[in-house]
């Protein structure tokens, strides 16, 4: 096999097979875990449709405080963030995974036309999304490129074959310079024309085109300088990588300096600023592909309904009580008794009227909060079609769901879950609040969506949770304590010692599929984390269960919706050798 049968076997080896729900866990700063989640949007195959379901644990350590008085759901919520999006929609590629550039005919067809007003408004916001577009579509493959190496360079570490990144090397130069040539173009077409022609162009269009080209300028540098670290074990024998890296981080300075007008600050401007810079560049590229949510909240609804409904009873109940009353008084008997039962019957109807009102819609609160929502997500993303008319799809639901569970409440698999590596039975018993988020995921496109530009298709929802932990610090003891032993060598001695707590976390991911109304299958998925807390913050994540190795699936015959389907086959946990199974 020649070397360039090997290289494009590599290449293809680098195609990542994604599931139906793609997850990543990992820490996102000091005081806040971030947990991404990508959903399949389009329908499967035959005309069906998948329903997800992520069912998150949180088992809270007593010396931290949690109970449903002190953090009640309003609080969870609050420390949460969510980040709503599509994925940058995906445009098909060359040869070798070349990157081919788009081009922006919106662009193209709006400085053709820079001398009709009327024409110039009705493109403005179809070019400015396009453009914004092409940024997020440029930044990915850069992505992508670095990320292809890193895993090329895991493997060549794990089989012990450094010749795996030689040889893939010269097919990252290749990808390496399409992507720089989508810029390069994109410089030449429509930047450039703003500063040699005359053209008419209105501020948001200018604003846009420049703000872009500067943000994949900054995005260029830092990916080639990611490329060049991990490459540079490698010496000589990618040099002519690190060389085509160099110069093109030489002439992408010289470009901004020259062209970029808030570049000539950046020597002088102080690092935070530089920085904050960035970080608005990132967020007014990256904001195309935010979705526009409408969020309900389940909660207010149901207890409107509850409150209505414990009214009608204290009604009902006074207007019996004033029958009685009336029927006391057109008594005929003595009246001496009359005023006295009159009296009690008002003071009754009076004091439990309002009381009838407040224990109804505790109890049904109570009730009605362990299987409806609290929030209904409407999901609609704005998009543009062949011929440049905006849309707003609405491409499904969100539900949300917070709940605090008694230990002996918990569903057998997560109660395994947890237990799962427990050393001995004589080990101290742990006293747990457990709090379960429950996220249901439901989208009604019929066919898959696409925008104009490219035919650029968007097959999936990222969705980004951010919980933030510190309100569990302020309990927690000094990080450091000190600690005294003895030595028969030595006598007592004593040191510092870190103090921590564990937050455990357990995860259930389930993929439903449904087909004519009916489900045929389901399958589900776990994973089991430890975050390491002390005072100051999150000192590490742990793995100790990760995803992948335990499982079960469902099938099931065909059953109206609703119906509690028949099962057909199970399979039981998969687990890899050397776990017990259960």
């Amino acid at each position: 096999m020649d070397d360039v049968a090997l290289e494009m076997e590599q290449d293809d080896d680098l195609d990542v097979v994604e599931s139906q729900l793609n997850t990543q866990n990992s820490v996102h700063d000091r005081t806040q875990f971030e947990s991404k989640f990508d959903f399949e949007l389009t329908p499967s195959q035959h005309g069906g449709k998948n329903h997800y379901e992520v069912d998150l644990y949180l088992f809270f350590p007593k010396a931290v405080g949690v109970t449903s008085e002190s953090y009640p759901r309003e609080a969870f919520y609050g420390d949460m963030t969510h980040l709503l999006r599509v994925r940058t929609p995906e445009l098909k590629r060359g040869r070798g995974n070349i990157f081919i550039t788009p081009r922006l005919s919106s662009v193209e067809q709006y400085f053709q036309s820079h001398l009709e007003t009327a024409q110039r408004d009705r493109l403005t916001q179809l070019v400015v999304h396009d453009t914004k577009l092409f940024g997020c579509l440029v930044y990915t493959e850069l992505k992508r490129v670095r990320s292809d190496l890193a895993r090329v360079i895991k493997r060549a570490t794990t089989q012990q074959t450094p010749e795996l990144v030689v040889r893939f090397h010269t097919r990252l130069m290749g990808r390496v310079e399409s992507v720089h040539s989508a810029i390069r173009q994109y410089r030449e077409r429509y930047v450039w024309p703003l500063k040699t022609e005359p053209l008419l162009v209105g501020d948001e269009v200018r604003r846009a085109l420049l703000l872009v080209d500067e943000y994949l300028s900054y995005r260029l540098e830092s990916s080639l300088i990611a490329l060049h670290r991990l490459v540079e074990p490698y010496g000589k024998t990618v040099e002519d990588l690190q060389h085509q890296v160099e110069a093109l981080l030489t002439g992408e300075l010289a470009y901004r300096n020259e062209h970029v007008q808030a570049a000539a600050e950046r020597v002088e401007a102080r690092v935070e600023t530089y920085y904050y810079r960035l970080g608005l560049l990132k967020k007014y590229v990256s904001e195309v592909l935010f979705l526009q949510t409408k969020r309900i909240n389940k909660d207010n609804l149901y207890r409107k309904f509850v409150a209505a409904f414990g009214a009608a009873l204290a009604a009902t109940f006074a207007v019996l009580t004033n029958v009685q009353t009336t029927r006391l008084m057109l008594n005929q008997e003595d009246w001496g008794f009359r005023i006295v039962a009159i009296t009690m019957l008002g003071v009754i109807a009076y004091v439990f009227k309002d009381r009838i009102k407040d224990l109804t819609k505790e109890y049904f609160n109570s009730r009605l909060k362990t299987w409806l929502p609290d929030f209904d997500v409407q999901m609609f993303y704005t998009h543009f079609d062949a011929d440049g008319r905006s849309q707003k799809a609405y491409l499904g639901s969100s539900q949300e769901t917070v709940r605090y569970l008694q230990r002996v409440s918990l569903p057998p698999d997560i109660d395994y879950l947890r237990q799962l590596g427990h050393r001995a039975e004589l080990e101290p018993e742990r006293f747990e609040t457990v709090l379960h988020y429950n996220k249901r995921m439901r989208f009604e496109l019929e066919e898959s969506l696409r925008d104009h530009f490219g035919q650029a298709e968007i097959r999936r929802i990222h969705d980004v949770l951010r919980f933030d932990v510190s309100q569990f610090l302020a309990k927690m003891a000094d990080p450091r304590q000190k600690l005294s032993y003895f030595s028969p060598e030595k006598g007592i001695l004593t040191t510092e010692a870190p103090r921590v707590y564990h937050l455990n976390m357990v995860f259930r991911y389930r993929v439903t599929h449904w087909h004519e109304g009916k489900m045929t299958c389901q399958a589900s998925d776990y994973e089991r984390l430890r975050v390491v807390l002390n005072k100051k913050g999150i000192v590490r994540v742990e793995t100790v269960v990760p995803r992948g190795e335990l499982g079960q699936e469902e099938g099931f015959e065909g059953s109206a919706r609703g119906e509690l389907p028949p099962l057909v086959a199970v399979h039981p946990l998969r687990l890899t050798p050397g776990r017990v199974a259960l």
